[in-house]
């Protein structure tokens, strides 16, 4: 119906073909951000790597391609010792879901292992976050 309404008016024609391929677009499940299962991989493994050699996760957003971190651990300062990243997944058509083991110390006290889950997606921009597990 908007679209209509705008190609009734000459000077608005295009806004009205504009809004039509967006409408168009907003059927899919993914839209325009799908999911590049390849990249969220490999992000995921470049973002623990970084961390493992005590980069802070903002350094990632300088790199190419950019990648933009959000993990509380990372973010309190805790060392990544080691890092296994299984092979189970969940794609979520925007989303990969994935789970890694994690070796993490922090100033004082033993390392602890932590079963720890990522939501990775690549587009518009790579994002690397961890989850709460239950």
């Amino acid at each position: 119906m908007l679209c209509v309404m705008f190609a009734r008016q000459p000077a608005a024609r295009w806004v009205g073909s504009l809004l039509l391929a967006v409408c168009v677009g907003c059927g899919s499940s993914s839209g325009p951000w799908k999911l590049d299962a390849e990249i969220a991989r490999e992000s995921l493994e470049a973002s623990l790597k970084a961390w493992k050699a005590g980069e802070p996760a903002s350094s990632l957003e300088q790199k190419s391609p950019k990648i933009i971190v959000g993990d509380v651990d990372w973010s309190a300062g805790k060392k990544l010792l080691e890092f296994k990243i299984r092979d189970e997944e969940s794609n979520e058509g925007t989303n990969l879901r994935k789970s890694v083991e994690l070796t993490v110390q922090a100033e004082s006290g033993p390392p602890l292992r932590v079963e720890a889950a990522y939501l990775i997606s690549t587009r518009p921009v790579i994002t690397v976050f961890r989850q709460e597990t239950e």
